[in-house]
């Protein structure tokens, strides 16, 4: 099992309101200079979910619009890696939760990318999904750089032979020096399989990756920043967070604080340098409303 390295919630939740970190990956390239690409993720918004874990789901993402709107330079586009939506059994609501969130992000006023999470996709193996936001595993590219968007979760927490395929033709196309940035809901890396946080042929994957000099693998899914495998960075979210791996013998959500209503959400800049360099950036979501939030 890989090692969860880097900024755990717990790491973020002692650095204060609007706290910005970095990491650069692969390459790092100090000097402060324009980004060839930047782009924001966002992931585990949970639109249409109702309790105690997160009493104003919709402000949790127009804080993060807001945000992303002040941010400068602008980023050229935003990613969402999975669950957009609350899990609901109904096609129908399902429907009008997804077409929400589709509404939702395209106030952004820029390119906005998603994938499936399993509230998403699991309970009707992505149907409704592909009918709302379109196939849950594509690639595009973006001022130099390839996107890989996948699907992990759709059917289990797993890519699948055909996906794989594809995604071995994908990369047999790019030049090794291509930055290629990787999307996924559920992590790639085995994080902490008893509470499925992991992907089950998520190896196979990584070792298409291996010849490329700037992989960065963004995922969701686990509620926290970790940095499983070195390459990968898992996500805050806009809903809840989660516990840390291992540290408790189940999982579950725990009610939002009265206080400090945004404590360990968050959002995500990411910068690409000209060398193909990744400078990752976390935001905190607090303080966003009053004016404390600030651009990377």
């Amino acid at each position: 099992m890989a090692e969860a390295k880097g900024l755990t919630r717990r790491r973020l939740l002692g650095l204060g309101l609007g706290a910005a970190t970095g990491w650069w990956l692969p390459g790092a390239v100090r000097a402060e200079a324009a980004p060839r690409l930047r782009f924001v993720q966002l992931s585990d918004i949970h639109l249409g979910y109702r309790g105690e874990a997160n009493r104003d789901i919709p402000n949790a993402l127009a804080r993060a619009m807001t945000a992303i709107a002040r941010l400068q330079p602008p980023p050229a586009l935003v990613v969402v890696t999975g669950d957009l939506t609350q899990a609901v059994d109904e096609d129908a609501r399902r429907r009008e939760r997804l077409a929400l969130a589709r509404q939702t992000l395209a106030a952004a006023g820029r390119a906005v990318y998603t994938l499936p999470g399993e509230h998403d996709a699991l309970p009707d193996g992505g149907a409704v999904y592909r009918q709302v936001l379109g196939e849950p595993y594509y690639a595009f590219s973006a001022a130099g750089v390839r996107f890989l968007a996948l699907d992990n979760v759709s059917h289990g927490f797993f890519l699948g032979r055909a996906q794989l395929a594809w995604l071995g033709r994908e990369l047999e196309r790019l030049d090794p020096g291509t930055p290629v940035v990787v999307l996924a809901h559920a992590p790639l890396h085995p994080v902490f399989p008893p509470w499925n946080w992991y992907t089950y042929d998520g190896a196979a994957a990584l070792t298409l990756l291996r010849p490329f000099r700037h992989v960065l693998i963004l995922s969701g899914h686990v509620h926290q920043v970790l940095r499983p495998g070195g390459r990968e960075q898992t996500a805050l979210p806009l809903a809840w967070p989660y516990p840390e791996p291992r540290a408790l013998t189940r999982l579950f959500t725990w009610p939002q604080s009265q206080s400090d209503p945004w404590m360990g959400l968050g959002w995500r800049v990411v910068d690409v340098t000209a060398e193909g360099a990744f400078r990752v950036m976390d935001q905190a979501l607090a303080g966003v409303a009053t004016g404390e939030g600030r651009g990377a």
